[in-house]
């Protein structure tokens, strides 16, 4: 079975101006671009692939789009449900990344988010080096998104554990974690910081935690018994 990477990140509603949301969303998609084409948001989703128009990067563009990502009811504009917009980077399937993304809400109800499904092409399990770059670019958008909780997960292995979240913690510790200040107090810094991870160093207002010098492959049950020791360490 193909499995799928992402980057994930939720951040808890808050009331912002929208310039702000435009700006923040903006920014996270520069750090994409930052990483190269194979995350870019190069193409705006649209109904056919093949009718996808391309993104000028312009905040004039990306403003009109949020504005139509808003929740509405006929006449009716709920703006502190947020907006809405999405993107890929490439026509050939194996090779897009696919990207959406949740900014604005201040419904508390609501919790804003930011996903990059990876390329299945992706070389994650073979480079180092994208390795690498994929952490820093997930390093970047955690400093630009303030969540709550992030991480570079693997879908597939999702399916061991009842989704990302549990009551007030999250499932299970992937590949790479972002944990930000109320999980920190609720695990402990101390816990964290003397973890037998891969890494852990602070970042933001909470830590960075990466469990394995690569990606999590659920085929390979070492790395299903390292993650779950991981995760009988933290309580999850």
């Amino acid at each position: 079975m193909l499995q799928r990477h992402s980057l994930i990140l939720w951040a808890n509603a808050a009331s912002e101006d929208f310039q702000v949301s435009v700006n923040k969303a903006h920014n996270l998609l520069l750090a994409l671009k930052e990483f190269g084409p194979e995350l870019s948001p190069n193409y705006i989703t649209a109904k056919r692939k093949k009718d996808a128009p391309n993104f000028d990067w312009s905040l004039e563009t990306l403003q009109g789009l949020l504005k139509k990502g808003i929740n509405k009811e006929g006449k009716t504009v709920f703006s502190d449900l947020g907006y809405r917009v999405s993107f890929f980077s490439s026509l050939k399937d194996d090779d897009s990344a696919g990207i959406s993304m949740l900014v604005g809400a201040s419904n508390s109800s609501i919790t804003n988010n930011f996903i990059v499904n990876l390329p299945l092409s992706l070389p994650i399990y073979e480079s180092p080096e994208v390795n690498k770059r994929l952490i820093t670019v997930f390093k970047e958008c955690v400093r630009i998104f303030n969540p709550f909780w992030a991480c570079i997960g693997n879908g597939v292995n999702l399916r061991r554990y009842d989704g990302y979240w549990g009551d007030k913690l999250p499932t299970a510790i992937h590949w790479v974690n972002y944990f930000g200040s109320d999980i920190s107090k609720t695990i402990g810094n101390a816990k964290i910081t003397s973890s037998p991870t891969y890494s852990k160093e602070k970042l933001h207002s909470g830590y960075l935690i990466v469990l394995k010098d690569g990606p999590i492959n659920d085929e390979i049950g070492d790395d299903i018994k390292l993650q779950q020791s991981a995760n009988k360490y933290f309580n999850l």
